[in-house]
């Protein structure tokens, strides 16, 4: 892909596509997105982004991943290209050619496809654009990305010339009240076509919402109106490369809140909150995590907070989003992954930038803690790296003076320890395994003895002493009707 001179960083740039995407397909990214309306004057529209037909787009983009090794649907698509470069617009209603497309938007081939070509065609010369005119934000990137797929930018409507003659040249100084007018030029224009058009406003009034709120760094979580009902946009809903942390992506500072609503689509994060129940146990990982919050999610969120003592609200805000990394760090750390050869090896993923805030080094603190009194040698988190809770940036103690656990031949690494970077060369064939030694506990690796979890006991005496009182209970009722007699 191409660089472009913005000052954006790889999120940003991220969460522009995904806003995109939602005004095109009504997803973060969805590749198999089809739209043939016979009004418009596009045609037949494919992709994450809509590549069209009547512009010569869809020619393009299939071409090149037609073209692409390991394309699967290739010899499928090839027959299609001279009808897509001559326009043909009866494919409009082929439905044999919808069925391939479809099929193959589940090829990973065709996905980079995707985001290369929209990158390269329509996200670089818009950020081109943008830095050609000073803009520093990132909203006025995204508003100029909008308008270059959609075609409104300085082609055909030349939106920009018409704002550029009412609020004057754009500048950097000008950024944000140009940025308005520019919006309020389009919406007009939009409204006025009619048909299609007129019914996309509904992204111009996203954008809107944005401008308003003061989002021009388009931090997440970010709340788009869209036609009939709002989204959440998190880092749940960007590719996962893009964090340190695949799983636990953002400070939980900055998690947002979730709660139980009628979600007309599936957001990422609601489905990160699911998988992480589900882990726990839960909830079912196949018919439970769906990306959508609704009722039996709050219910089974409140079980959780019933077992960490606190109010149960069912609501996912940050304080609920910790008890919940918080246990599920715990149950990874007391079930290690199991090695190729049997041999039992700990789960250590690379570790992040490390957090800032308190209450993400207090969470660190707590992670480790809650690891080491599981059993499992820490160390550090997975998520945040270690830091004195008082706010000092002093260096946690290291687990290198501790002795080393004696393991009798190098594990391979597992399917499972997928965050791990691959071995430059396979290791030797090694004798059979043996059990791993545990590191001798001292007073130099363990500041302090790690208190017995009495809430975990009482748990789980508590369906014992239920039975008990319940038996005796009828042993009582019994004796009574006996005495009645």
């Amino acid at each position: 892909m191409s660089s472009v001179p913005v000052n954006l960083t790889p999120v940003q740039i991220a969460v522009i596509d995904a806003i995109v995407s939602l005004f095109e397909s009504n997803s973060p990214a969805r590749y198999d997105a089809v739209a043939r309306s016979a009004s418009d004057a596009g045609g037949l529209s494919y992709g994450k982004h809509q590549a069209a037909l009547a512009g010569g787009s869809l020619f393009r983009m299939i071409s090149a991943y037609c073209n692409a090794p390991g394309a699967l649907q290739a010899a499928a698509l090839k027959p299609y290209l001279p009808r897509m470069e001559a326009a043909d617009r009866t494919l409009d209603k082929d439905d044999a050619l919808v069925a391939i497309l479809k099929t193959a938007a589940a090829d990973p081939v065709m996905q980079d496809v995707q985001d290369t070509y929209f990158y390269d065609h329509y996200m670089t010369p818009a950020l081109t654009e943008a830095a050609k005119l000073g803009f520093q934000t990132a909203l006025g990137c995204a508003i100029v990305y909008d308008s270059f797929i959609q075609g409104s930018w300085s082609t055909g409507a030349n939106i920009k010339g018409k704002t550029i003659a009412v609020a004057g040249e754009p500048t950097a100084e000008n950024e944000k009240t140009w940025v308005a007018a520019y919006l309020q030029t389009r919406r007009a224009w939009l409204a006025s076509r009619g048909a299609d058009l007129a019914r996309s406003v509904y992204r111009i009034d996203a954008l809107n919402g944005l401008v308003t709120s003061g989002q021009w760094d388009l931090e997440m979580p970010l709340a788009l109106q869209l036609t009939g009902y709002s989204f959440t946009l998190t880092a749940w809903d960007l590719n996962a490369h893009l964090f340190p942390d695949p799983v636990f992506r953002v400070d939980p500072e900055r998690f947002g809140v979730v709660k139980a609503r009628h979600a007309i689509m599936p957001e990422g994060r609601d489905r990160h909150v699911q998988q992480l129940l589900s882990i726990l146990g839960l909830l079912d990982s196949k018919t439970g995590v769906d990306g959508r919050f609704g009722t039996g999610s709050a219910n089974v969120f409140k079980a959780f907070q019933l077992s960490c003592n606190t109010p149960q609200t069912g609501i996912v805000d940050p304080e609920g989003y910790l008890l919940l990394c918080d246990a599920v760090r715990r149950v990874q750390a007391s079930a290690p992954a199991k090695g190729t050869a049997g041999t039992e090896v700990a789960d250590l993923r690379p570790l992040p930038e490390p957090a800032s805030s308190t209450r993400s080094r207090q969470y660190s603190m707590a992670a480790g803690a809650t690891a080491t009194a599981a059993g499992a040698t820490v160390v550090g988190s997975n998520y945040f790296a270690p830091k004195d809770v008082t706010g000092d940036t002093t260096t946690a103690p290291s687990t290198a003076a501790a002795p080393p656990a004696t393991v009798a031949a190098p594990t391979p690494p597992t399917t499972s320890q997928q965050t791990s970077p691959a071995p430059s060369a396979p290791p030797a064939p090694a004798p059979a395994p043996t059990p791993v030694k545990a590191a001798p506990v001292t007073a130099s690796t363990v500041t302090a003895s790690a208190a017995p979890d009495w809430d975990d006991t009482a748990r789980d005496l508590l369906p014992w002493v239920a039975v008990a009182l319940l038996i005796a209970t009828l042993v009582l009722i019994t004796l009574a009707r006996r005495r009645a007699y």
